[in-house]
């Protein structure tokens, strides 16, 4: 399971990339993320269509990692604003593989 404080972490990364897309004039919006759900897409837009950016992007559960709307969303967003994806969500549950 997530900790808790991945789950922040997860959290105050999004924001702040939200608020990169938002600054930027873009917008985004999420789907698949009820319970039992094991991806999110996020669709991605901008009005001044710069290229690679707008788009749409999934991010999906893998190996024995539990869905978390949270971690999920944040790769959904690192991949729609070229972020690297946080060690703390690549490397989880890796030692157990």
């Amino acid at each position: 399971d997530w900790t808790h404080e991945e789950i922040q972490m997860a959290k105050e990364l999004s924001h702040k990339m939200l608020i990169q897309i938002f600054d930027e004039g873009g917008c985004i919006d999420f789907t698949g993320c009820h319970k039992g759900d094991t991806a999110i897409w996020a669709n991605y837009y901008t009005n001044d269509n710069r290229p690679g950016m707008a788009g749409q992007f999934v991010a999906r559960v893998k190996n024995d990692d539990v869905f978390n709307q949270w971690t999920v969303k944040c790769v959904c967003l690192c991949k729609a604003t070229k972020t690297p994806i946080p060690s703390f969500i690549l490397n989880k549950n890796k030692e157990r593989k």
